[in-house]
């Protein structure tokens, strides 16, 4: 009662002077409050309780990070719940230069990360995944709190040289040496390897397939090593390279130990790098050495 009066008082007021108007203002705020305080407790204790649900202090760390995006797209204290939360993310999605988007890609590339190292530190159970930017999801796990930054390493004009493709109906091996690492091709060019019938390029040298992709892999590192600076941190912070770098007969851990040895961990920003080959379905670990292969969605081992 003592708060509806000072709003009628003030609203009386109002009418005696035209400035009178910003007192009504302050008393409905002044008014309301109670409710502002109401709504703040109410979502510390929602807080507290994900922190106690997942065991670790980091609950409140990451909630407080992804306040934006409190929903968690993904939520599983078991394998199956996993699973099936995931179903909506392994979906096929549209190819390259025909429909596909960064969202497809971010979530395509982290269902099959969680797929194949669920149950493993630091991913382990129950955990929830919320989805945001810098990182593009924050996971809170059984045991700490996981970042992990998505990007794809893919030539820049290849979706332009596969829309070519498709308006075509073009359908064959695309030629290797065409591609650098954050080079743009000319439109002619772009044209040209979309149709490009020249046998010397469309079988290199399996040293220059191994070349490029550790050139192209070091330039996906490099690019968001540059931006962490303006990321959250974790407990675990990661990097998944959804890998759709042209690189046929690519011997996988010949190229990941030479990958390994051009890199500087000291000036890398994230615990691993991760590199999903989709072409082999294979996970590699840039920083502990290690490939295993990806649980697709038809995995029924998953």
């Amino acid at each position: 009662m003592a708060e509806g009066g000072r709003i009628v008082w003030a609203a009386r007021q109002s009418a005696a002077g035209d400035g009178d108007f910003i007192v009504l203002i302050q008393a409905l705020c002044y008014a309301l409050r109670p409710v502002a305080s109401f709504l703040r407790a109410l979502r510390t204790k929602a807080t507290r309780q994900l922190a106690h649900v997942y065991g670790h202090p980091a609950g409140v760390f990451v909630v407080a990070k992804v306040d934006q995006h409190c929903e968690p797209c993904v939520e599983a204290s078991t394998r199956h719940e996993l699973d099936v939360a995931l179903k909506p993310f392994m979906e096929p999605v549209p190819p390259l230069g025909n429909g596909l988007t960064k969202v497809h890609v971010e979530d395509w590339a982290i269902g099959r990360l969680l797929r194949t190292l669920a149950g493993s530190e630091p991913f382990t159970f129950p955990m929830a995944v919320h989805r945001r930017e810098r990182p593009d999801f924050a996971l809170v796990t059984g045991c700490c709190s996981v970042g992990v930054e998505v990007t794809q390493a893919v030539p820049e004009d290849l979706a332009q040289i596969s829309a070519i493709e498709w308006s075509e109906d073009i359908d064959r091996v695309r030629g290797f040496r065409l591609f650098r690492p954050g080079v743009s091709l000319t439109a002619a060019d772009t044209k040209r390897a979309a149709r490009l019938n020249d046998p010397e390029v469309l079988m290199p040298s399996d040293e220059c397939i191994l070349s490029n992709w550790v050139d192209a892999m070091r330039w996906s590192i490099e690019k968001k090593t540059g931006k962490f600076d303006g990321y959250s941190t974790y407990d675990h912070n990661l990097l998944l390279i959804d890998d759709e770098w042209p690189s046929h007969g690519l011997t996988e851990m010949r190229a990941l130990e030479r990958l390994g040895q051009t890199l500087d961990w000291h000036a890398i920003p994230y615990d691993d790098v991760l590199i999903d080959r989709c072409r082999t379905d294979r996970l590699l670990s840039c920083r502990q050495g290690w490939r295993m292969n990806v649980k697709g969605r038809n995995d029924d081992n998953a």
